[in-house]
């Protein structure tokens, strides 16, 4: 796409631009993606056509999620957070006309001062690290049992050795740090 586009901003001038070539120009760069860095889920998704040319923006911060579409003469810009009814997201679309000194920079800053004052932002950090931790217990707790039986068929396989291991070895060293790899690893799925 990002040929299309080049070959499509060499038919005109710079001076002729307009600001959705200007935006057109500030993907192709490279400098569209570098300003949206900072967020999470980051999509840019240009077309170009015959009767209308439009950009696409999608990219989320914590539970927040953003979309602008800019399109020949205006753009739409929609904040919303994560779990919204369909119903009230269409109420958040709000329809911009460009003025003459738009600045793309600016809008993503001004937006980003809309989403950090959003009622529903979530601290999602906490959750991750959360999540994190769970997963590290689970496989630890699923790593226990493979690394005692490797290591009692290995001291079998050196020394030649039966050795008996009742029940209670089953329970203790294999059946519980399974349980508990269970448990945590669920709690770590939920916790997404």
């Amino acid at each position: 796409m990002k040929n299309a586009i080049k070959k499509y901003l060499k038919t005109k001038k710079f001076c002729n631009y307009n600001i959705l070539d200007k935006l057109f120009d500030l993907y192709v760069s490279g400098e569209m993606k570098c300003l949206l860095s900072v967020y999470d889920d980051v999509d840019i998704y240009p077309k170009l056509s015959h009767r209308d040319n439009t950009i696409q923006i999608t990219y989320s911060y914590n539970n927040i999620h953003v979309g602008i579409d800019f399109f020949e003469n205006n753009y739409d810009v929609v904040i919303y957070h994560t779990g919204i009814k369909p119903n009230e997201l269409e109420k958040k679309f709000i329809k911009y006309y460009y003025d003459e000194g738009f600045d793309f920079k600016f809008l993503i800053e001004s937006i980003d001062e809309k989403i950090k004052t959003y009622p529903e932002l979530k601290d999602i950090s906490k959750l991750i690290k959360k999540r994190k931790n769970c997963f590290l217990v689970s496989r630890i707790c699923f790593l226990i049992p493979v690394i005692i039986i490797s290591i009692i068929a290995l001291y079998v396989a050196i020394t030649k050795e039966t050795i008996y291991l009742g029940p209670q070895f089953l329970l203790v060293i294999i059946i519980i740090p399974l349980c508990i790899w269970f448990i945590f690893n669920s709690i770590g799925k939920h916790l997404e």
